[in-house]
């Protein structure tokens, strides 16, 4: 039974509208809740639900999972009444029926409010993030609303779909306030709590910076910049990158960016804000998986981050090289290459000249022997090999005697090595 389809069909409640409405049916993994199957209702609210058991099984480490149903309105879970939400992956109910959106059943809902500490007045659209942490490493985001033209906002979440982790009483929910990419400061209010202690209300107070006659703020806009790379060197694009303050209740974001396909990441924040920072490198899980040391914020600075994770692992080294040699030696005779061809690569790839000699050696030997010329270049790279030397033609004096014939001074094939090589006398 790789896969099933379980019926669902859904009403709503009055005052909910159907649209981006989506059905998710989810396992609880080791990192939280994970989707392993979707569906989009119809106009009448009904739909065919559809996941694969191998999936299931391999994304649990329960012997018999239980997969929960769960019905998003945009971005938020909406409260069921009905059923059944909840069943062994491997014996589903034969229909589920359901209310959606009536009252908030089993899920968490903090509604509260945002003003500013000058006058008190709302501050409408601003993003609200619902950050759930424990530790400095493992952080997860539960949800994100924009406050209305009141400052107002609601944040809800299903605490059923929590990590393992959050599950044993350590971890907390903290609210994130941003406005146009800028984190603000809370200066008052129930911004955070312990999971299963959650407030019924969270109107929160936050720093406005006033603006100065000239139109700026009273403190100079500073950058923070830098380059998110594997430790391989490779960049690793299209990962949160996050600007957090460092005080004695805890961390704060400040600022968040996105790494470009060359990996770099820039974005503004107020150095008034926090005299110590520094940059943490988040992953699509919401967990962090890299962080730089803590640097003095009133600066601009510059924090290259580099991530151990395997999952960020970029090409190897010799794909690298790979990509931009083999275009230009295409239908080439590799044995026809010598020292100027290298010269030649070095120049136009930018490539050194160390990644490029051994790239032509073990292409060449490769031919010869018949393997992967990728494990040959690993090899002569480390010393393993043949030591590289500019594939090429050359008299025997510029390298240590000839093993072959016991001279110096004939001229030796371009593919011998410093043990055995084909004189060509």
């Amino acid at each position: 039974m790789p896969s099933i389809t379980v019926p669902v069909s859904i009403t709503l409640a009055s005052g909910f509208s159907d649209a981006s409405l989506r059905v998710e049916v989810l396992v609880r993994g080791q990192a939280g809740a994970v989707v392993v199957g979707s569906a989009t209702p119809d106009a009448s609210g009904r739909c065919a639900l559809t996941y694969d058991t191998e999936v299931v099984r391999n994304q649990s480490a329960e012997r018999r999972p239980l997969v929960r149903l769960r019905v998003m309105a945009g971005d938020a879970p909406l409260p069921l009444d009905g059923g059944p939400t909840v069943w062994p992956y491997d014996d589903p109910p034969q229909a589920v029926e359901v209310l959606a959106g009536v009252g908030d059943g089993p899920l968490v809902a903090v509604p509260g409010t945002i003003s500013t500490d000058a006058d008190g007045a709302p501050l409408p659209g601003l993003l609200v993030t619902a950050m759930l942490a424990a530790g400095r490493r493992r952080r997860q985001t539960l949800a994100s609303v924009v406050t209305d033209e009141h400052g107002a906002f609601r944040v809800v979440y299903d605490p059923a779909t929590l990590p393992s982790w959050a599950q044993r009483g350590q971890a907390a929910v903290s609210l994130e306030v941003t406005r146009n990419g800028t984190a603000m400061s809370v200066v008052e209010g129930p911004w955070r709590w312990e999971v299963g202690q959650e407030p019924n209300r969270a109107d929160i107070v936050v720093d406005v910076v006033a603006p100065q006659p000239g139109g700026g703020h009273g403190d100079p806009e500073s950058q923070v910049s830098g380059t998110v790379r594997h430790t391989d060197g490779s960049v690793i694009a299209g990962v949160t990158v996050q600007a957090v303050k460092l005080d004695l209740i805890g961390e704060q974001v400040l600022a968040s960016a996105t790494t470009g396909s060359d990996g770099a990441y820039q974005f503004a924040y107020d150095p008034a804000a926090a005299s110590s920072l520094f940059v943490r490198v988040i992953g699509e899980d919401g967990r962090a998986v890299a962080a730089s040391p803590p640097v003095n914020g009133a600066a601009s600075p510059r924090m290259d981050v580099y991530v151990r994770d395997e999952r960020f692992r970029g090409p190897s080294d010799f794909r690298r090289v790979h990509e931009v040699v083999a275009p230009l030696i295409e239908s080439r005779d590799l044995a026809a290459l010598g020292a100027h061809s290298v010269g030649f690569l070095v120049r136009r790839t930018g490539l050194h000249r160390k990644q490029v000699t051994p790239y032509l050696l073990a292409r060449r030997q490769a031919e010869a022997i018949g393997v992967e010329p990728e494990a040959l270049y690993g090899l002569i790279r480390t010393g393993g090999g043949a030591r590289p030397r500019p594939p090429t033609t050359t008299t025997c004096a510029r390298w240590p005697r000839c093993a072959h014939c016991g001279t110096t001074s004939c001229r030796c094939s371009p593919c011998c090595t410093e043990t055995s090589r084909r004189s060509i006398c």
